[in-house]
């Protein structure tokens, strides 16, 4: 296991932000937005898809909490995992390495529409959106998402 994978598992308060996504994936793309949203620039994403069942098995605990992301709707889907010790964050950095299947990318390509899309319908304010990624999605909404 690389050791930076422990950088894409940084606790504040021994907590752990996460997202629940529908079984259906339904709101997976809301919330991949929502996230590069909150970045500098578009980049690719990477994420895990990681069943409740094995936090639950880790005896990790998982509490509802509002995010804070700039897209409201997605906030609902906001969850802390109270990691407790960095054993458990070892036990769960194992399970994902164990488990390949789970990690998965969107391309920045993907996110640019997805992104733009999110500004244009007025899910995401781009004035709220970081200098850089703002001048982003201005240049590909063009004249008339000014």
């Amino acid at each position: 296991m690389q050791a930076d994978v422990f950088s894409d598992l940084k606790t504040d308060s021994n907590r752990l932000s996460v997202w629940r996504i529908e079984d259906d994936l339904t709101n997976l793309d809301h919330v991949l937005t929502a996230l590069a949203a909150n970045c500098d620039r578009l980049s690719n994403v990477d994420y895990v898809l990681l069943g409740s069942d094995v936090v639950t098995d880790l005896s990790i605990l998982m509490e509802q909490t509002q995010g804070g992301a700039l897209d409201q709707s997605v906030n609902q889907w906001h969850i802390d995992l109270d990691i407790g010790t960095a054993g458990k964050l070892m036990d769960l950095a194992n399970e994902i390495y164990a488990r390949p299947d789970t990690r998965h990318r969107k391309m920045e390509k993907d996110l640019k529409g997805l992104l733009v899309s999110a500004v244009a319908e007025g899910r995401i304010d781009s004035a709220k959106l970081k200098d850089n990624l703002r001048k982003q999605v201005e240049k590909l909404l063009g004249p008339a998402g000014n």
